[in-house]
């Protein structure tokens, strides 16, 4: 059975994994991403590939920023300020010798989710990432993943909320309805500092005001998707974040959709099925491996 050296390369953490064909993690590490030297951080990459050399079909990551993902190229690198304009994929190939794939970490979990998870078989769907500080995502058109012109379709962040306040971000999908921001709700509705963790504690127990200062931040997100809706006409909107792993959040947020789509004037959108994703610690990594065999061994 075929092998392959996954990366998920992010801010804190580089986190590898030899993953086979049947999605078994055999063996997983990580090291700690070193983000401001391409050179050192490509002898980070090289030395891992050392290791599985011979053993595995190539190495395919995932990574933040624009990426032209059928080449490797990378225009931009979110968090590693020295990526613009890198051929990724041609200069790890070379240092490696390995056959290598590279591919934008939110179309990495949707690739996930589109091969083997909540998004197969579905022909128009949306992935979102509720994120810390942003909304990453993708979305799927015919069955294929929308790169878009400039590789950045499903840069959701940006989608303004409010036409009035365009010279702020306080409108803004990354600002309304990012962790962030789900925090401050249900801390100001608490009288007390909340984080991520304590509301989804708050959550199972029922606390009155841990659920009120969720509905807010749920009918700010129906409002959003909504408004991508209106655009995708979607079958499917899957969500990630490590909030959609409570039950209670995922009704609470198909209620605040409810909202949204009952209220409007116009009744001619259709309201898209609203589930969690399939996969969550390993989502990047998978992702990176179909994209992998994609590119190189036809994998439909």
């Amino acid at each position: 059975m075929k092998k392959y050296l996954s990366l998920d390369v992010g801010s804190c953490k580089l986190k590898y994994a030899i993953i086979n064909e049947s999605l078994d993690v055999l063996e997983e590490g990580y090291e700690y991403t070193i983000l401001d030297d391409q050179e050192k951080l490509f002898a980070q990459y090289e030395e891992i590939a050392k290791r599985y050399f011979g053993e595995v079909e190539g190495m395919t990551l995932s990574i933040p920023g624009v990426i032209d993902m059928e080449t490797g190229f990378a225009y931009s690198g979110g968090v590693f300020p020295w990526v613009k304009d890198i051929p990724y994929a041609e200069q790890l190939a070379e240092r490696t010798g390995m056959k290598v794939a590279v591919c934008n970490d939110a179309k990495a979990a949707a690739f996930a989710e589109i091969g083997y998870g909540s998004l197969k078989k579905i022909k128009n769907g949306v992935l979102l990432m509720l994120l810390g500080s942003g909304i990453g995502g993708a979305v799927i058109v015919d069955g294929h993943l929308l790169n878009g012109s400039r590789y950045a379709a499903g840069e959701f962040s940006y989608i303004m909320g409010d036409y009035r306040h365009r010279d702020g971000d306080e409108d803004m999908f990354a600002t309304a309805c990012n962790m962030d921001s789900l925090a401050a709700l249900v801390s100001q509705k608490c009288g007390r500092k909340m984080n991520v963790f304590q509301i989804m504690a708050g959550l199972s127990q029922k606390d009155s005001d841990v659920i009120a200062g969720t509905e807010e931040y749920c009918s700010r997100l129906g409002i959003f998707i909504y408004n991508i809706q209106c655009v995708v006409d979607a079958e499917r909107f899957v969500l990630s974040g490590s909030i959609t792993d409570e039950p209670t959040m995922m009704e609470m947020i198909n209620e605040g959709v409810n909202r949204t789509f009952e209220k409007a004037k116009f009744k001619r959108i259709f309201r898209p099925e609203i589930k969690d994703v399939v996969f969550h610690e390993h989502a990047k990594m998978y992702g990176a491996v179909y994209h992998f065999r994609q590119l190189y061994e036809g994998e439909k």
